[in-house]
């Protein structure tokens, strides 16, 4: 699946320098995101299978600072690119990545679960995934709440006289070296706690970003909001697929993970949107403060539970 997905990606995601089609184009991103949840699932279960709860949790925090780091390089390659050549070429990006991948790819090893106990009915499958549940509806609140963050944060930025495309590219730019450095933190750190505990100092930190961005109207303020925002959310999301690991067995780790990237982007899916409707009732600035507000209430009911995300 890891290799299909793979060439699937360089394919799908290079289609955009020559398509021309609107529905052509939405199609082909369909395809790529296909992909990249595969790709996600794959690398997530082979670390689950491969190895003990320790260097996975460790793998975890790699893989997801990896991805933030990578995400910023691409951007700033995409720009070279395009300025070099045309506004198309930066598809062609995609071909590159899978070839380069390839290699890696092959080296793994084809690791297959034994199914313990005979055959097991899909009820018995999902009474063991219960354990989970936590986690994946944090994950689908996570980016929920992530891409409408990202999406109204552009609007929230232009109000305030920071509208030049540029510099929002800078504070975004922020959000992933606070991710990247936050993920590698987790790796050293994150074998010592509970991910339980580490996802919910996590959402506290997205929620202390929300509420920053709110509260805002200077750049150095938003530039604090983006980086409180994407170490909380960094670390939140490698904690989401620790937990999920340690709480399935390896039979079941393809399922399980892959629940956890349909949750997350899923609620990505639904983020930029979900809110929208309130905005003609209630300013945006309300509306980030209303949403930090459901953030602090939800943290501070869990904890008053005891039961924390996952």
């Amino acid at each position: 699946p890891l290799l299909a997905a793979l060439a699937a990606f360089g394919i799908m995601g290079s289609t955009g320098y020559v398509i021309n089609v609107a529905w052509q184009l939405l199609l082909t991103r369909f395809l790529l995101g296909l992909a990249t949840g595969v790709m996600l699932t794959c690398c997530a279960t082979y670390v689950a299978i491969r190895y003990d709860h320790v260097t996975r949790t460790r793998f975890n925090g790699w893989l997801m600072a990896w991805g933030c780091f990578t995400g910023i390089v691409f951007v700033l390659i995409s720009g070279y690119v395009a300025s070099a050549m045309s506004w198309r070429a930066p598809f062609l990006l995609h071909v590159v990545v899978a070839l380069a991948f390839l290699a890696p790819a092959l080296c793994m090893e084809n690791l297959i679960a034994e199914r313990e106990g005979g055959i097991r009915s899909l009820r018995d499958d999902l009474r063991e995934l219960e354990p989970a549940i936590p986690a994946y509806l944090t994950a689908f609140g996570l980016f929920t709440v992530q891409t409408f963050f990202f999406f109204q944060l552009t609007f929230l930025l232009s109000s305030s006289g920071f509208g030049d495309p540029t510099l929002i590219g800078r504070i975004f730019a922020i959000t992933g070296v606070a991710s990247t450095a936050s993920a590698f933190a987790y790796s050293i750190w994150g074998p010592r706690f509970d991910p339980r505990h580490v996802a919910a100092v996590g959402l506290g930190m997205v929620g202390t970003g929300v509420a920053l961005a709110a509260l805002s109207h200077s750049l150095p303020g938003y530039a604090l909001a983006v980086c409180v925002y994407g170490a909380g959310g960094a670390l939140t999301q490698a904690a989401l697929f620790t937990r999920v690991m340690l709480v399935s067995s390896a039979t079941l780790a393809p399922r399980a993970l892959g629940l956890v990237t349909t949750s997350l982007y899923f609620g990505g899916t639904i983020g930029p949107g979900s809110l929208a409707p309130l905005l003609g009732y209630i300013d945006l600035r309300n509306i980030f403060l209303l949403l930090a507000s459901a953030i602090a209430g939800w943290f501070i009911g869990a904890a008053g539970r005891r039961r924390l995300p996952g």
